[in-house]
């Protein structure tokens, strides 16, 4: 088994362990909230079905970006990821308006939290199994640089945040008998989701846009094929990515004088070094006379 499909049964192996997680969440924190009543847990029980949704996505966007290119599809399935996280943002943005006025709603009707200390348990076990996923989607993310990963990654860090939100919540809860706390942490939790609703709209429109790949990516690629001492300059570089997959495209100067089968094994040379560097890339160098 090479690299490639090593790198390709993490992210599948990465998809099932989300979708997981995210189940055995939602069963607890539904028994908990129907314990508790608690606004706050009600939040987190949200959070974690748009997460085990997200997972669900992810699964399926993966699975379709690891498709081999076809006839009808030159370049592969990649776009799959960011058309999958337009899709999640439009669930998150949902979740968290109905999360602003189920705060408000218990803002304004009182109510009382009951089984506090097995809330605070199902919330020790949630972020236990959210800090083990997240460790494990680092690593993945690290040998795969999945836009996929990355975002699901995001989710399930914010997770965490709102599971300490939600501990504290009922902890004031239970010392202090503030009953407005529940509503203003459930209050904060949708603004967050509000808030990750945009930023994942963003970065999947700025994929599906082509944007370029990072600053210091495109500086190697020129120092790459500078190291070939017969190129005299390089210019045009474009590049993109699509799923776990670069497209680089640049224009290196030759010698005029230089003969074509020289050229060309330059230029496949170049290809070699890049490919070489980033496993996961497709390049094309096409090769002008420097005038």
């Amino acid at each position: 088994m090479n690299e490639t499909e090593k790198n390709q049964n993490l992210l599948r192996f990465a998809t099932y362990a989300s979708v997981g997680v995210a189940t055995i969440l939602i069963i607890a924190k539904l028994v908990t909230y129907v314990m508790t009543s608690s606004v706050s847990m009600l939040s987190s029980l949200v959070d974690s079905s748009l997460d085990a949704l997200a997972s669900f996505v992810n699964m399926y966007a993966v699975y379709v970006s690891l498709m081999p290119p076809d006839k009808h599809h030159r370049f592969g399935h990649g776009k799959a990821e960011p058309l999958a996280g337009l899709f999640q943002a439009a669930f998150i943005f949902g979740s968290g308006i109905f999360l602003l006025f189920e705060s408000f709603n218990r803002l304004f009707t009182p109510y009382t939290v009951k089984n506090i200390d097995m809330g605070l348990y199902i919330m020790g076990i949630s972020m236990a199994l959210t800090f083990a996923l997240i460790m494990f989607q680092k690593y993945v993310i690290k040998k795969t640089s999945s836009v996929a990963i990355s975002a699901d990654m995001a989710h399930y860090s914010g997770d965490i945040l709102m599971n300490v939100g939600v501990v504290l919540s009922l902890i004031i809860y239970k010392w202090l008998d503030f009953q407005y706390i529940d509503s203003i942490f459930s209050f904060l939790v949708s603004i967050y989701l509000i808030t990750t609703s945009y930023k994942v709209t963003k970065t999947s429109i700025e994929y599906l846009m082509d944007r370029e790949l990072p600053e210091e990516i495109r500086v190697d690629i020129i120092k790459i094929a500078l190291e070939q001492k017969e190129v005299c300059g390089v210019h045009d570089v474009k590049t993109r990515s699509s799923g776990t997959h670069y497209f680089i495209q640049l224009h290196v100067e030759l010698d005029e004088k230089m003969s074509l089968r020289k050229a060309h094994t330059i230029a496949d040379n170049i290809e070699k070094e890049i490919m070489k560097k980033y496993t996961n890339s497709e390049v094309i160098v096409h090769q002008d006379p420097k005038e």
